[in-house]
């Protein structure tokens, strides 16, 4: 398996992990222990989202828009050719999930400090 396929399938098991904990606490008696690791499992599954973009963005895409949105170059065509329909729509959702999250991971957790 490639190593950007990993770390994305990692990072949406720890997505579903962090959404699932607060109605697993609400309706499993004793699962309210596991409420203090939700935030740290948001934040894991942040920097494994923002690896995985990088490394498709580095090592896969090229930091090429086109190669984003699914076109390459064809040299038997010698012309740019839409290779993949649907990959760029998934792109974009990505792209579009991975900016709505940095702001919500950057989001500290209030201080316990009394004023």
């Amino acid at each position: 398996m490639r190593m950007w396929k990993a770390i994305g399938d990692t990072s949406l098991v720890l997505l579903y992990a962090t959404l699932v904990i607060g109605p697993v606490a609400r309706f499993i008696r004793g699962a309210g222990k596991l409420l203090k690791y939700r935030h740290e499992l948001g934040i894991w599954f942040g920097v494994t989202a923002l690896l995985h973009t990088y490394l498709i963005l580095d090592g896969w895409i090229r930091w090429d828009p086109a190669r984003l949105m699914g076109y390459d170059f064809v040299p038997q065509a010698n012309r740019v050719v839409r290779l993949e329909s649907g990959f760029g729509m998934a792109n974009i959702i990505g792209i579009v999930a991975v900016i709505i999250m940095i702001p919500i991971m950057i989001d500290l957790p209030p201080s316990n400090e009394s004023s």
